[in-house]
């Protein structure tokens, strides 16, 4: 099987080399650099990776889609998706990889310690989550393996850190085989993600829901909760969108 790691990074010089590094002794790696302001590209491509660099900051989700790209282009058989910043351990693809031969997209599940905020939030969208994804607690980790042929079935429809979660939901759409890998991951201070973004999070899960829900395999009464549920959502949310 044929494996590429697909790093998005946004200002991780400090980082990037090391990350490089420690990947590509498991698969090739593309650094996708989200127009940084500082020195990330060079810096991972002296490290000894295949790099591309947006023209302008576009987002995670734009850099993980030019990056699938890439992979399909090259006729790669799976991609692995990680972080930058050094919160998922390389050691662990390995594992990855040998779980693919069981599923078609592995999701990392960590133990996360969140701030109180944020800890409301991701149990407030999680609850919702488990109708149409019970077998993952964490659907925000981007710590990920996913086949190419799974990938080109996938309709993307946002350019941000939501498509993390669009990317679960299309894989339930097509009845792939999904499975959670256990993590160590190594906790960082930092964070890119915003309140906006668990809030565009919370509003794609629900527009997608309405659009696809001929597509879940769920009770009647569970659709019926879900199609309320995720109405009064896209209300709420829309409004918080604007005001965050």
């Amino acid at each position: 099987m044929r494996v590429l790691s697909i790093i998005p990074a946004y200002n991780e010089e400090a980082t990037i080399a090391r990350i490089v590094k420690e990947t590509t002794k498991f698969t090739p790696v593309l650094v996708i650099d989200d127009c940084s302001s500082d020195n990330t590209a060079q810096t991972a491509r002296q490290a000894g990776c295949e790099t591309l660099r947006n023209e302008r900051n576009q987002g995670k989700g734009f850099s993980l889609r030019t990056g699938f790209a890439y992979a399909i282009k090259n006729n790669y058989d799976a991609v692995i998706t990680l972080d930058a910043d050094g919160e998922h351990k390389p050691e662990e693809i390995p594992r990855f990889i040998e779980a693919l031969q069981q599923a078609d997209l592995i999701v990392g599940q960590r133990n996360v310690q969140r701030s109180k905020s944020r800890t409301f939030l991701n149990w407030f969208s999680t609850f919702f989550m488990r109708y149409v994804l019970p077998d993952l607690d964490d659907t925000q980790c981007g710590y990920r393996a996913i086949k190419t042929d799974l990938l080109k079935k996938m309709n993307f429809t946002t350019d941000r850190f939501d498509l993390e979660l669009e990317m679960l939901l299309e894989a339930t759409k097509h009845q792939a085989r999904i499975a959670g890998l256990p993590l160590q991951h190594r906790p960082i201070a930092k964070s890119h993600q915003t309140t906006k973004d668990y809030v565009r999070i919370n509003n794609l899960f629900d527009k997608w829901c309405l659009r696809n829900m001929h597509h879940l395999t769920l009770p009647l009464h569970t659709k019926a909760f879900l199609y309320v549920s995720c109405s009064v959502g896209i209300a709420i949310g829309t409004l918080a969108e604007k005001l965050t």
